[in-house]
């Protein structure tokens, strides 16, 4: 599974939702799988781009992607990770 979570500095909720996804992914102990992307940056930029992403906080999870309504609700994230896992 792929994980990468893109975020900017002016993102009001990334905050929130990274602390969040953090949470859960470490629970489901797949937190190291996780790539951070800045998309303020160059290079968050691009993978952005090459992944679709609109806007932060987003996870995308192989080529799913994860809007801020779930990030920001633990238990949906939750129910999100453990129906791809099982």
């Amino acid at each position: 599974m792929e994980l990468k979570f893109f975020e900017s500095p002016t993102c009001p909720d990334c905050p929130a939702a990274k602390k969040n996804v953090k949470e859960v992914l470490t629970k489901f102990n797949i937190l190291d799988t996780l790539k951070f992307f800045d998309i303020s940056t160059d290079d968050g930029r691009i993978e952005s781009l090459n992944c679709m992403v609109m806007g932060s906080p987003t996870l995308v999870i192989d080529e799913d992607i994860i809007t801020k309504d779930i990030l920001l609700d633990a238990r949906k994230l939750e129910e999100e990770i453990r129906g791809r896992i099982n």
